[in-house]
C-alpha cells in the first residue's frame, strides 16, 4: 500500500534559505567588493568637462532628431515617385559620367604607353 506522507521529489523542494546563499557572501564582502568598488569608481569617474560635452552632444542630437521628425510628414506617393524618378536620372547621369571618365583614363593610359615607346 502507498506510504501515508509521500516524499516530494528533490527537484521541487527549494533548498532551505539559510544554508544556500550564506557561504559565498562573507568572501565577497571581504575580498572582492571593497577593493573592486574603489577601482571601479576611479575608472568610471568622468571629468566634469567631458560630462558637460557629452550632455551638450546628446542635447544637440535630440534637437536635430526632433527637427527631423517635425520636417518629415507622411509623404504622398506621387512625391515619392517623383523623387525616385529624379534619383534614377541622377544615377544614370553619374553612370554616364563615370563611363566617360573611364574612357578618358583609358585614352590617357594608351597615350602614355605610346609616348614611352
Amino acid at each position: 500500500c502507498p506510504p501515508m506522507n509521500p516524499i516530494p521529489p528533490p527537484s521541487s523542494t527549494p533548498p532551505p534559505p539559510h544554508t544556500a546563499p550564506t557561504p559565498p557572501l562573507p568572501k565577497r564582502k571581504h575580498d572582492d567588493v571593497g577593493s573592486s568598488k574603489k577601482r571601479k569608481s576611479l575608472k568610471t569617474r568622468i571629468p566634469t568637462s567631458q560630462r558637460v560635452l557629452r550632455s551638450h552632444k546628446e542635447l544637440e542630437l535630440a534637437e536635430s532628431l526632433l527637427h527631423i521628425s517635425m520636417l518629415v510628414e507622411k509623404p504622398k506617393e506621387e512625391d515619392l515617385l517623383e523623387k525616385v524618378d529624379r534619383l534614377e536620372k541622377e544615377i544614370q547621369e553619374l553612370k554616364g559620367a563615370l563611363k566617360n571618365m573611364e574612357k578618358a583614363k583609358g585614352k590617357r593610359i594608351l597615350q602614355g604607353e605610346k609616348e614611352e615607346g
